[in-house]
């Protein structure tokens, strides 16, 4: 989910071709035309989904994509600061059993190591949430995508998402898998990009895209995870 998804028109011919190879065995006498029409019947469109992606579902979706990665900072960041409050500690002890006199240099050490250390301790109970939302915002008013009307015609096979007057198409079958959480669909396209729909955008067709993805899961074995 990116411009870069964007650069260039992607379309496969998959199912123009399928139709193409019907028609001309219908020409030669091959194939009846009532399979034509039932092939038709079941590659044609579901339904289609219009929707923008407010910049709450956005921070939420960066938060979900990124829980492992904040995990690990936050403990990374925990220890360090930790080590630090410990230090500042100690070596503010040492001086003072020893009776060494206290000069700037002293103290200038002392604050740093112990303000560091605290901040590290604080840093993501009181700071962490608000520098992504500041990050997260600037990224979401550069990323023209993110802010653009998103149509996505849904097929039993496959999905063709349109922005502006580009369009990428996706088949089932390359999908890697599909994730939900409360407020969130994320058909994911690989590790980095996925098609986000926000479910207070289409509740009228919540419904239809939730047996949509079950289907799709269910008919080409791709794993549908529950996230919180």
């Amino acid at each position: 989910m990116s411009e870069q998804d964007f650069d260039t028109e992607i379309v496969s011919d998959t199912s123009e071709e399928m139709m193409q190879e019907l028609l001309d065995e219908a020409a030669a006498g091959d194939v009846e035309v009532s399979e034509i029409q039932e092939t038709e019947q079941r590659l044609a469109k579901l339904f289609t989904l219009t929707y923008h992606i407010p910049f709450e579902e956005y921070v939420t979706f960066q938060m979900i994509m990124g829980r492992e990665s904040i995990e690990k900072g936050r403990k990374r960041t925990i220890l360090l600061g930790s080590i630090q409050l410990a230090f500042g500690i100690i070596y503010l002890a040492a001086l003072w059993f020893m009776r060494i006199p206290m000069n700037g240099l002293s103290w200038f050490i002392v604050a740093v190591l112990i303000g560091s250390g605290i901040y590290g301790l604080c840093y993501y109970r009181f700071f962490y949430e608000k520098a992504l939302r500041k990050m997260l915002k600037k990224q979401y008013e550069r990323v023209s995508y993110l802010r653009s009307e998103i149509t996505v015609d849904f097929y039993p096979n496959r999905f063709i998402e349109h922005v502006g007057d580009q369009q990428a198409e996706t088949f089932w079958h390359n999908i890697q898998a599909v994730k939900t959480s409360e407020n969130l669909y994320m058909i994911m396209l690989d590790e980095k990009r996925c098609l986000l729909i926000p479910k207070q955008e289409i509740l009228n067709q919540a419904g239809a895209l939730n047996a949509l993805l079950d289907e799709v899961c269910k008919n080409f074995e791709k794993p549908h995870q529950v996230v919180s």
